[in-house]
């Protein structure tokens, strides 16, 4: 692994870079990305994939009258590196201008980034790996029921990132992002069943116990055991917390400041609107320490600070970087290579249980596969996995089904978002999530 005293040069050697183009180009940035990863792929008592992959790349971009210029290596010679710059060079006077297309202004920044605490290195030696995965398979294995332990896969990854430009800034952090997953069979009549749970922090202590991994991908696998399906209906439907990320990603992708001035999202216009009910904030917290989504400065250097996306409802803000900010004459706000942590809240604090008597009668989905969104117009539609709910009780497990809706009547539906079921394991970070109507479509049933 990579370290940042065994690298320290890389802070001079992009600044040495800078200075040997700045005369040459109106503006420039030199970035330097290293990435470490060690790999452990565990199955049926055989090793499949073991090892660790290092990787590191250069990016010179440069913008000369309206027009940039981008190239990269992965070659840190001289030679390389002088060629890169005059190839990022020749490209900027061969690309259309772009009135927009220049540096964030020097006081937007970063002076001095903040630790958020994200970069803690697994020292987990091959050995130890092995150990852990055979452990996991194990103790899938001794949970009756289980037909087989389908894989156990163990991963750790470390990224340092090193910024400069023009402008005066000089800036470097480093982050890691480890993670455990173990799939099962199960038998049910004469077909096999499938289940998979996975667990993923910054830092090795915050990742699942071993044992309590392997037993929840056991019992996970054990209730999908004779599903059924269900015919066309409208319901109330609750997603997992796990799954109400991925309904969260999709206002991430739909107030994203290429989709708004592409006007490629149904939010085009959202800007102040009520487009969730007045309990429900979504806030921006890219310092909060130890989190996935945590980081000092954005991509183009830019200083992180919270802020609301969702307040009371209401769109706050897009999620802009300079260049889309220009476009849209708004102002950054840091969100250049995408959204940092965001914490979904319900200020009536329901719980998980709450939420299944409130429904009543409906679906909770906890897997969602393939993809039939459309961003343009907001509709809506998944293969889903799930379990029926009566009574606000958990009834049985049912597949073979799609549900659908359109995402603008969903955020409008949303009847509430449990507090104490919340997802730490991405950058969003949701509890359960209760909308009041979508249309299931399945087999019929008999």
């Amino acid at each position: 692994m990579i370290e940042l005293s065994e690298s320290s040069g890389y802070s001079a050697l992009i600044e040495s870079i800078i200075a040997q183009i700045q005369p040459q180009v109106d503006q420039a940035e030199v970035s330097i990305e290293s990435h470490w990863t060690g790999a452990l792929a565990y199955r049926h008592s055989a090793i499949e994939r073991l090892g660790q992959y290092a990787s590191k790349i250069l990016v010179v971009k440069v913008y000369q009258y309206g027009s940039i210029g981008v190239a990269s290596t992965t070659d840190f010679s001289k030679t390389a590196l002088d060629l890169t710059c005059k190839k990022a060079i020749e490209i900027a006077h061969i690309t259309a201008q772009d009135p927009n297309a220049r540096l964030v202004d020097a006081d937007e920044l970063v002076k001095i980034p903040i630790n958020c605490d994200v970069d803690h290195p697994w020292d987990l030696t091959h050995e130890e790996a092995l150990s852990h995965a055979q452990y996991i398979e194990d103790t899938v294995m001794s949970v009756k029921g289980v037909q087989a332990c389908d894989g156990v896969d163990i991963n750790r990854y470390r990224q340092m990132i090193w910024l400069a430009n023009t402008n005066g800034l000089l800036s470097n952090f480093s982050k890691t992002l480890h993670s455990m997953s173990v799939s099962c069979l199960a038998k049910a009549h004469d077909a096999l069943v499938s289940g998979y749970t996975y667990t993923r922090s910054v830092k090795p202590n915050g990742l699942m116990p071993l044992k309590v991994l392997a037993e929840s991908a056991a019992h996970q696998t054990l209730k999908k055991r004779y599903a059924r399906s269900l015919s066309e209906q409208t319901v109330p439907v609750l997603f997992s917390p796990e799954m109400s990320r991925q309904v969260m990603a999709q206002l991430a992708s739909a107030i994203d400041g290429h989709a708004i001035y592409r006007g490629a999202s149904f939010l085009c216009d959202g800007m102040g609107r009520k487009i969730f009910p007045e309990y429900i904030d979504v806030i921006q917290q890219p310092h909060l320490l130890g989190q996935i989504g945590a980081r000092p400065f954005d991509d183009e250097g830019v200083q992180t600070r919270s802020h609301s996306i969702i307040d009371q409802g209401v769109l706050a803000c897009y999620s802009l970087d300079g260049y889309t900010a220009r476009r849209l004459n708004q102002s950054t706000n840091a969100n250049a290579g995408g959204i940092q942590t965001w914490t979904v809240i319900d200020r009536r604090h329901p719980t998980f249980k709450e939420l299944l008597l409130q429904m009543g009668r409906g679906l909770y989905v906890t897997e969602m596969m393939g993809s039939g969104d459309h961003l343009v117009t907001g509709d809506f539609s998944r293969g889903v996995f799930g379990f029926w709910v009566e009574a606000g009780e958990i009834q049985y497990p049912i597949h073979e089904i799609t549900i659908a809706g359109n995402l603008a009547a969903m955020f409008q539906g949303c009847l509430g978002i449990a507090q104490d079921t919340v997802d730490h394991r991405g950058v969003i970070q949701t509890g359960a999530m209760l909308i009041d109507s979508m249309t299931i479509a399945g087999m019929p049933t008999e």
